[in-house]
């Protein structure tokens, strides 16, 4: 059955075509829509001073609470949870530095990593719940995950990845793989990427130099880990890797069971691509698909917990401005220049350094800051 869109850039195929017109792919290779499509608009909420607010101008790294109830910022030692519309609730002080952090979905826990020596999370109110040493963490890139449904978290160093349970038992711990070059000798690989499911069902991690490689896990059941011997847990989790992946350079973001992967070629171009996730396999549903101008680079990236829209910043060289844009996944349409923010602030996301602009997970609220201000943002949703 032949149907309107291609599968590989999602241009409409005209009628009874055996190849898509703009790239060549076969017609029969196709998807069909959905027949409802959601209509986003960007309504601003508040706008407040950073001084008034009792928040560093160091401090441009806010978490988003999935339910759409709490903001967190860090400054320094200290956390600071806001509710959505602006009102301090709490600042805790923390034992360590604060900038690498992960909030669960209600906002119940806070994890923090002093990196790279513990991570520690706390309640709302200030208590600390858990506290867990970090061996043999280094180098320049780290990240902390946590799944939404509050089963396990995460964290990332250049050489080991730490997964723990909730009450902080090791589940598995990765280590960077190294091979050995002619005329060069061995090499190491770093991690670069590390990401949870919401759900909980995956968790995907990227490693770069000798060997490159992404690779995603289906997560064993978590009791049964706790049960058996670490030899016996590493074999486990061998036999639940998903087959079928590439070895693909680029940026990911992962959704419950569907991937993305972007600023992939020699020009790290607006473009996408979708793999589905369905047990231990993986298959490519959308590929090469130009998301903005060719001159254009997503910037920062996030996908929902469904799968289902894309949130991504773009920047064009040329002009003085980034802008925030969804990609609407099932139904292949770019809602373009959502909204538009000065190119002299920069923008990062959840995690990393100089954090200006984060997406709660649902889509439905957006902080940003911008130069001395914050500014909270309703994405109101509308079928058509």
């Amino acid at each position: 059955m032949k149907l309107p869109y291609c599968s590989k850039c999602g241009t409409e195929l005209r009628s009874n075509a055996k190849f898509c017109h703009k790239c060549g792919k076969e017609a029969t290779d196709g998807y069909q829509p959905r027949k409802e499509i959601v209509k986003f608009e960007a309504e601003e909420c508040w706008k407040k001073d950073l001084e008034a607010m009792g928040l560093a101008m160091s401090s441009r790294n806010p978490c988003i609470a999935l339910d759409a109830k709490r903001i967190v910022f860090s400054t320094e030692e200290k956390l600071h949870i806001f509710s959505f519309d602006g009102v301090k609730e709490q600042s805790i002080t923390c034992e360590g530095k604060t900038g690498i952090r992960a909030v669960t979905s209600d906002c119940s826990r806070i994890f923090v990593w002093d990196f790279p020596k513990k991570i520690r999370a706390y309640t709302p109110g200030g208590h600390k719940e858990l506290e867990i040493e970090t061996p043999e963490a280094s180098g320049y890139v780290a990240a902390l995950r946590t799944s939404l449904d509050g089963k396990l978290f995460a964290a990332m160093s250049e050489k080991y990845i730490y997964v723990w349970d909730w009450n902080g038992n090791p589940i598995i711990i990765f280590k960077a793989p190294s091979q050995y070059l002619p005329f060069v000798g061995r090499t190491h690989a770093k991690f670069e990427y590390l990401d949870i499911a919401p759900n909980g069902s995956y968790i995907a991690f990227k490693y770069s130099g000798g060997p490159d490689a992404f690779v995603v896990h289906k997560i064993p059941n978590i009791g049964m880990l706790s049960k058996v011997s670490a030899d016996e847990r590493n074999k486990i989790w061998d036999r639940n890797v998903v087959k079928g992946l590439y070895n693909y350079i680029g940026s990911y973001s992962l959704a419950n069971n569907r991937s993305v992967r972007y600023n992939f070629g020699f020009f790290r171009s607006c473009k996408i691509e979708i793999f589905e996730i369905i047990g231990l396999e993986i298959r490519k549903s959308l590929s090469d698909y130009e998301l903005v101008g060719k001159h254009d680079q997503i910037v920062t990236a996030q996908m929902t917990p469904d799968g289902k829209y894309f949130l991504y910043t773009s920047d064009n060289p040329s002009l003085n401005e980034i802008n925030f844009n969804i990609f609407d996944v099932e139904n292949r349409i770019v809602i373009e220049k959502l909204l538009t923010f000065p190119k002299t602030v920069r923008v990062s996301w959840l995690q990393k350094h100089n954090t200006s602009f984060c997406p709660s997970h649902d889509s439905s609220k957006l902080v940003a800051i911008v130069g001395k201000e914050v500014i909270m943002y309703n994405i109101g949703q509308q079928c058509t």
